[in-house]
């Protein structure tokens, strides 16, 4: 059953890694460099105020994500599992 979790500031510092690799391999060159960099630079802390970070999860593996950054103004994507 898949499930969805806004992802808090404490779990995007233990996964921000996993985020960037899922989204490199499964962007389909789609995600600009930009947006990539964005998600690498971001701060834990920043997750507030319009910049909201959504995962879709089945089990323990990570199929989508979608991000916002200044209520999209700065930044927006979604990036999902071929599957």
């Amino acid at each position: 059953m898949m499930k969805f979790y806004v992802v808090s500031p404490p779990l995007f510092h233990r996964i921000r890694s996993y985020l960037i690799t899922f989204t490199t391999q499964y962007s389909e060159d789609r995600i600009t460099h930009q947006a990539i960099r964005w998600l690498k630079r971001l701060k834990p802390n920043e997750l507030r105020d319009g910049t909201i970070i959504i995962i879709a999860v089945e089990g323990k593996k990570l199929l989508g994500l979608v991000a916002f950054g200044n209520y999209g103004i700065d930044e927006s994507f979604c990036v999902v599992h071929p599957r």
